[in-house]
């Protein structure tokens, strides 16, 4: 029996046509960005080490957000991926959210995609709107905007499992 190698629980943020493709093709080695519960996110945002689940909340959150900067769909899309750590580099934008660089990715090492619900378009459209208007803000900048905490304190990503519709 081989030793298990170490894994890394990634959000990352894509459009639904990426997502969809890489389903499809089953991987893709293009290098993704994606957010983590980092031991820098852990210090930055002050979590304890019993409140790793927040932490990883915190992640899919702030992937999500970054996802509004990236696509132009009217939903949000994460992945939640269980990737090899040896694929996972530092990103040195937004690290104190958890910002990573994988190295590809496997579908078969996705977990579940979360996705916005059809009602929140609206407030998807407005938070990009709002984030557009402040591009150099960054991460940090973009979660204080009230378009975006109205999003995201109004409307919850919904849990799929990696192969059903969404």
């Amino acid at each position: 029996m081989s030793p298990q190698r170490p894994r890394m629980m990634i959000f990352i943020p894509l459009d639904r046509d990426t997502a969809t493709a890489v389903r499809s093709i089953g991987r893709t080695d293009e290098r993704l960005i994606g957010y983590a519960a980092t031991g820098q996110l852990i210090n930055a945002h002050g979590y304890r080490t019993d409140e790793r689940e927040d932490a990883d909340y915190a992640a899919q959150l702030y992937a999500s957000i970054a996802g509004i900067a990236r696509s132009a769909d009217d939903r949000r899309l994460v992945v939640a991926a269980d990737v090899p750590i040896a694929g996972v580099s530092d990103h040195a934008d937004d690290a104190d959210y958890g910002s990573v660089g994988v190295r590809g990715l496997d579908w078969a090492d996705v977990t579940a995609v979360f996705v916005d619900d059809n009602d929140a378009a609206e407030a998807v459209g407005l938070a990009r709107k709002s984030i557009q208007a402040q591009p150099d803000a960054g991460l940090a900048g973009w979660v204080e905007l009230p378009a975006v905490t109205a999003l995201t304190d109004s409307h919850e990503l919904l849990w799929h499992t990696p192969d059903e519709a969404w």
